[in-house]
């Protein structure tokens, strides 16, 4: 999911939660991943650097094939994100998997070392610094795969939650520049050309968050929407029983699951 612009902070708080909520979140953007992880095309022995992992799942796809001549790096800014990866990476049983705390405008690695980066729905496209690095980083040749959110407008995953919480407490936009307005795939083809890179492909994926109770949708807003989930906590009971009515009056319905739709830009570029 992973939001631009948001603090270290807020994502200490919700690695916990993402972690016990995996399967919630994983379900209804994997193919935006096997999309990355089929156009990376990595090979054994290759060393492959994920930022912005999360809890890992994408980076962990390709691990397998990387064989235990190969490194899979596993990255994000927050130690508790980090966490959940290292337990994920434990259960699936992987042993050539390293796992460091980066930040994507300051990528504390040397010059060409990566063979590929790949990075679902991070900060890549937060000004020019992070593409900057990752072509930094990646030897002549060398790939790099990643996934971004289209315009908010077109993600009803983020609106909705938002929309709901706005009916109860007010307005609730965050102060700043959305990095969001306006996305495209010509936006981001741009972005990556200016940083010296050449989009080999790109594309719009359709997602669907699909919740099939209304607790199941309730955890999505109330626990996993960054600072929706923490504005949601700061209301009394009363308050929360009104933006989750809310919630669930304003979420389509498929059937008898609630559905939260979005649109993923995804992208392989070369150095």
């Amino acid at each position: 999911m992973g939001e631009v612009g948001q603090s270290r902070e807020l994502w200490e708080t919700m690695g916990a939660r993402w972690a016990a909520r995996r399967d919630l979140l994983w379900e209804g953007t994997r193919p935006v991943s096997e999309w990355l992880v089929e156009h990376l095309a990595v090979r054994e022995g290759e060393t492959v650097v994920e930022l912005a992992a999360g809890t890992g799942d994408t980076g962990f796809l390709v691990a397998p094939t990387l064989g235990p001549n190969g490194r899979l790096l596993t990255s994000d800014r927050s130690h508790a994100m980090l966490e959940g990866a290292r337990a994920r990476a434990a259960a699936l049983g992987l042993g050539n998997v390293e796992f460091r705390e980066l930040d994507g405008e300051q990528l504390a690695l040397p010059d060409e070392s990566a063979d590929a980066v790949i990075s679902r729905f991070g900060y890549l496209l937060k000004g020019e610094q992070p593409l900057a690095e990752v072509r930094r980083v990646l030897r002549p040749g060398g790939r790099l795969a990643f996934a971004v959110w289209a315009e908010r407008a077109r993600n009803a995953w983020m609106t909705v939650p938002r929309a709901a919480l706005t009916s109860v407490a007010g307005d609730q936009e965050p102060s700043g520049r959305d990095l969001l307005t306006g996305r495209s795939a010509d936006g981001v083809t741009a972005a990556v050309g200016s940083a010296g890179l050449t989009v080999a492909a790109i594309a719009e994926l359709e997602v669907a968050y699909r919740f099939a109770t209304d607790d199941e949708l309730w955890a999505f807003a109330a626990e996993l929407r960054g600072p929706v989930a923490l504005a949601i906590a700061e209301l009394d009971t009363e308050g929360q029983a009104e933006v989750r009515a809310e919630l669930e009056r304003l979420t389509p319905r498929d059937g008898d699951a609630y559905v939260l739709a979005g649109v993923a830009i995804v992208v392989l570029a070369t150095k």
